[in-house]
């Protein structure tokens, strides 16, 4: 017996139990036997019909296909868990692929070489090592994208086996499944965590995170070339009436039995909540349907089997799955959240997405991003949460909000942003010339900054003459106001007398060719905040565009304030007739105001004294009558609330203070920050905002690597606005109380040049369709007040604004007007 089936011995029996792994040891000895006969075959006859065959497959599809997709790793093609790794490669040749699988003789015994599946995927056994060297002999010679998929937890692929595939022209795409644990895989070789590290390092290789969490750790190594993408569903194979669908045999006692179904598929092992599923049983109401296969012995150990209110039916089939999932009344995820959990983007939440049926689960990262998830916070919750869940099985708007995510989540769409990651990152150098921006492209590059400022030909918009007629029901659009455009004195001392934000604006210079930069002020021009007609007029252009009010930044360091001339001139001059409100920018002070370097010139306190007293200034101007309530109470936005020093001193004290003023409560939004992941809710806070690029930076489609730069040493980023709104990844995520913002567009190249961030293809139109849809949810969501913030109404520095510029005129605005006016027609 060799080390290797012995060392897989003992695996199997701490999982498995002695009979179970006696079986697998003659199995896997049988196989080594065949496989052994099956190499002597093909090394005999390794120009036969069957390789000239494949080669003819190639051929035909050369002129047809834009890539080979090669899943080289034996995972299996019949496999209990049908998941990611099948999905994908039976999408593929929907979107001009053709895709080779790893077959395992296990659960693939038909497949000897390779078995066509369709006529662009087909199996192949990479266990035989001749069959494997003889494919990879024929795909070689392809010309064309050959693309290895990779999974994290793969325990065969080094990283030699890596730098082999690049060096013969493959393409690497390594999809980060899961948390790196002995829970998944059993034990993990040192060589895996080695890959994973490399692959993480080396921007070449494409990476794909499935979750929220995975996609963290991917940040902690770069941000280019990655992306999330959750897994999904084959919508028409799980969306089947079940009025046509025939009960299976071995469930038929279920509509005999006056309870109500609640169904869980899939893995059977440690992170499953057992207890929450013996209350679920005892409750006396609902039977337990339970199909799927044994990871290890925790569910044969929990005693469920012989309750009379469980019903174990084993592992199915893949393609009978779907007629069991429709006999569900109730869907469950009863995942334990741990680190396993927490990193884990869940098929079967999609697949009872799409076979329409109610989900209840506990409050999982994966889970809560999505409207269809009833969302329970212990075990008596989610006891009591499928009440609520049988009374929505027949609702007409949950059922196509199921129905709606399922469709936004097909493993087709999956399939093709993988395609969009790999093919954007593919050989970043053919856009140069021999090394250096050619000639041609320099000249339009001079034409284009000798035409500044000039019109956009499409989307350019002059001024209104029918100004916006508010109702009272309508949303309140919040736009976040920067008061930095006018000198004061500790400016005067750090940057040069006179200097403002405007220095950064005009210095900027397009970076590509059709870049947008410099943004030249329209109507206002260079304007100065200390003159009160200023002002005037950008309230009265609010006012005429739909803008509700105006959310300025406070700064207050300690007590010391900064910016706060604007604000005053407002609070001291009530003919300034428009709602405001505060955003306390409770950050450092750094120089990376002009792009220079991130160090601290005006450092923020974090005792938690100076945090309690900032309340007492902020609370005299939430004394003025037009200061903007949610539901009656005083808004304050807080912009970094994971730097609040401690939140129940903090919070309680700002609330009880204004109470003894009687400002009467308060209601504190908490900014929703990328670099934080904090339940705020639960930390005291009424509401969750965001506050975009920060957060939906991690859903961007990043196309730094596709631009031909003027510059050798632009090290910045260029991210895809039209993705976003095409694809609606404002909508990939949720949480309870959370108010939307919108991003008109985004380049802070101004403050910092060659190093910047830039939403390339951003357009007026664009933006009207993300605050369309915006304003369409938040009109028909269960929030205090109806309100949708816009970053930003001046902030010219990091080039989002809604103020008149001279390429686009009033565009922004009347796109804010026309946005709007449109989500009434969808109002309830």
């Amino acid at each position: 017996m060799s080390k290797q089936l012995i060392n897989k011995s003992v695996i199997y029996y701490k999982k498995f139990g002695l009979s179970e792994t006696i079986k697998r040891v003659f199995i896997y000895s049988n196989l080594k036997i065949k496989n052994k006969y099956y190499s002597y075959l093909i090394s005999k006859n390794k120009t036969g019909d069957y390789w000239n065959e494949l080669e003819k497959v190639i051929e035909l599809n050369s002129n047809e296909i834009e890539f080979i997709d090669i899943f080289h790793v034996p995972m299996g093609w019949d496999t209990p868990l049908f998941q990611r790794f099948q999905h994908i490669s039976l999408n593929v040749g929907k979107v001009n692929g053709i895709s080779f699988y790893g077959a395992h003789p296990t659960v693939d015994k038909d497949v000897k070489f390779i078995k066509k599946i369709n006529d662009k995927l087909y199996l192949v056994n990479f266990e035989n090592y001749e069959a494997k060297i003889k494919f990879f002999e024929i795909i070689d010679k392809y010309s064309g994208t050959k693309v290895i998929r990779l999974q994290s937890i793969d325990l065969a692929t080094k990283i030699e086996d890596l730098e082999e595939f690049i060096k013969r022209g493959y393409t690497i795409l390594y999809e980060y499944i899961d948390e790196l644990t002995p829970a998944i895989t059993g034990d993990i070789p040192r060589f895996v965590w080695d890959r994973h590290e490399f692959v993480l390092k080396n921007e070449s290789i494409s990476v794909v995170a499935t979750s929220d969490k995975l996609l963290e750790d991917v940040f902690k190594y770069r941000n280019k070339n990655c992306m999330l993408s959750c897994n999904g569903v084959d919508y028409e194979h799980w969306n089947i009436n079940k009025n046509s669908t025939e009960i299976p045999n071995d469930i038929e006692n279920l509509k005999d039995e006056e309870k109500i179904v609640v169904g869980y598929h899939g893995a059977l092992a440690k992170w499953i909540d057992y207890k929450l599923l013996e209350m679920i049983a005892n409750d006396g109401r609902y039977k337990l349907l339970i199909i799927g296969y044994e990871h290890d012995l925790t569910f044969s150990n929990s005693g469920l089997k012989k309750h009379k209110n469980v019903q174990y039916i084993g592992h199915k089939s893949y393609w009978e799955l779907n007629k069991y999932c429709k006999q569900y009344d109730i869907a469950i995820i009863p995942f334990e959240i741990n680190d396993i959990t927490e990193s884990v983007s869940p098929v079967k939440l999609f697949e009872y997405m799409a076979a329409e049926k109610p989900i209840v689960t506990y409050n999982l990262k994966e889970c809560r991003k999505y409207e269809s998830c009833i969302i329970a916070s212990d075990k008596n919750d989610f006891v009591d949460k499928l009440s609520i869940a049988a009374n929505m099985k027949t609702n007409k708007d949950y059922l196509e909000i199921l129905k709606r995510e399922a469709l936004e989540n097909t493993w087709l769409a999956k399939t093709i942003e993988m395609k969009e990651l790999v093919f954007n990152n593919l050989d970043t150098n053919k856009y140069l010339l021999n090394g250096s921006t050619s000639k041609e492209y320099k000249s339009k590059y001079i034409e284009q900054i000798l035409s500044i400022p000039e019109k956009s030909n499409s989307d350019f918009v002059p001024l209104t003459n029918m100004g916006y007629e508010r109702d009272e029901k309508d949303p309140k659009i919040i736009a976040y106001y920067l008061p930095q455009f006018y000198p004061f004195k500790e400016n005067d001392e750090w940057w040069g007398k006179g200097t403002t934000e405007w220095n950064n604006v005009c210095k900027s210079v397009p970076q590509y060719l059709d870049h947008y930069q410099p943004r030249i002020p329209g109507e206002l021009g260079f304007y100065d905040l200390r003159l009160k007609e200023n002002i005037a007029r950008q309230i009265e252009l609010a006012k005429m565009y739909g803008v509700y009010g105006f959310c300025y930044y406070y700064y207050s360091f300690d007590g010391k304030r900064l910016l706060d001339k604007p604000l005053d001139m407002m609070l001291e001059d009530e003919s300034l007739d428009i709602p405001f409100c505060l955003c306390w920018a409770n950050e450092n002070w750094t120089r990376r105001f002009d792009g220079t370097n991130s160090d601290v010139i005006m450092k923020q306190s974090d005792t938690v004294e100076s945090y309690r007293e900032v309340i007492k200034d902020i609370a005299e101007y939430m004394k003025d009558k037009r200061y903007i309530e949610v539901d009656g109470k005083k808004l304050l936005i807080i912009y970094r609330p994971s730097f609040i020093p401690d939140f129940d001193e903090v919070l309680d004290y700002w609330k009880a203070y204004c109470k003894s003023i009687g400002l009467g409560e308060i209601y504190i939004i908490a900014i929703k920050e990328h670099t934080a992941d904090l339940n705020l809710l639960d930390l005291g806070f009424d509401g969750v905002g965001e506050f975009h690029p920060g957060t939906i930076y991690k859903y961007c489609n990043d196309i730094t690597n596709q631009i031909e730069y003027i510059r050798d040493d632009f090290s910045g980023q260029v991210l895809d606005y039209k993705d976003i709104v095409e694809n609606k990844k404002y909508f990939k995520y949720n949480t309870e109380k959370l108010y939307r913002s919108v991003m008109p567009m985004w380049d802070n190249t101004a403050r910092r040049n060659n190093k910047g961030m830039i939403f390339e293809k951003s357009t007026p139109k664009l933006y009207e369709k993300w605050l369309t849809d915006v304003l369409i949810e938040s009109n028909n969501k269960d929030l205090d007040d109806n309100i949708v913030f816009i970053n930003a109404w001046n902030e010219w520095g990091e080039g989002t604004y809604l103020e008149p510029d001279k390429k686009f005129g009033y565009a922004y605005l009347q796109a804010t007007k026309d946005a709007l006016e449109s989500s009434k027609k969808y109002k309830e």
